[in-house]
């Protein structure tokens, strides 16, 4: 996944207050960020791009999700 750069993504820099605003995160991680804190972030003040940045790490995981089943879901080979 690329690297993204917090300063561009005003919610996100807000949920990592702790963080330098200069700071890189790759896609996983920042989806994972949104994840954890969603219940802090301001829906109401995400800009057109971050929200659809949001709804693009959304489908990548969600696609990921059903590419690469666990190894219990995978059918087993049948003689």
């Amino acid at each position: 996944m690329k690297k993204i750069r917090l300063f561009d993504y005003p919610e996100l820099r807000r949920l990592c207050w702790h963080r330098q605003t200069d700071m890189e995160l790759t896609e996983e991680q920042a989806h994972k960020i949104y994840t954890r804190n969603w219940r802090h972030l301001n829906q109401q003040r995400l800009t057109e791009d971050e929200a659809a940045f949001i709804a693009r790490l959304r489908a990548y995981r969600l696609r990921a999700a059903f590419e690469d089943p666990p190894d219990e879901c995978q059918q087993p080979d049948l003689p």
